[in-house]
């Protein structure tokens, strides 16, 4: 048996005008997992000239106790390292981070929390 959905506009605008216009169905057995709540690492200002960084991350998890920040070197070798301990059930980790020493170049900041692992580049001036 087939339910339909929501109707999902699909084709092209041209002068404001929908080309195509497709129903979307789901089989009556079939569940939907939406994710919503994705983890996201977010780093500002990036690129950086201020000798300082804010790290983000958004959507924690409940049980998240631990989140490990480090920042590579373009060589590899870490420039900075912590381990910061959180309060619990809280939704955002903020840390700022001073980059005072660190040469102009490309990073790779690392987050570690349990079982998963964010990266993004980091770009010093």
């Amino acid at each position: 048996m087939k339910k339909m959905i929501m109707p999902i506009l699909a084709g092209l605008l041209v002068s404001g005008t929908v080309l195509a216009n497709f129903p979307t169905t789901l089989d009556a057995s079939e569940s939907v997992t939406v994710v919503r709540d994705e983890l996201r690492l977010s780093l500002f200002p990036n690129p950086n000239n201020t000798g300082f960084v804010k790290v983000v991350v958004d959507n924690l998890l409940p049980r998240t106790e631990k989140i490990e920040v480090t920042i590579l070197r373009p060589d590899g070798r870490p420039a900075f390292s912590e381990v910061y301990n959180l309060e619990r059930d809280v939704k955002q980790f903020v840390q700022g981070i001073e980059l005072r020493g660190f040469e102009p170049g490309i990073y790779t900041v690392r987050v570690t929390l349990q079982d998963r692992i964010l990266r993004q580049r980091l770009v010093v001036r």
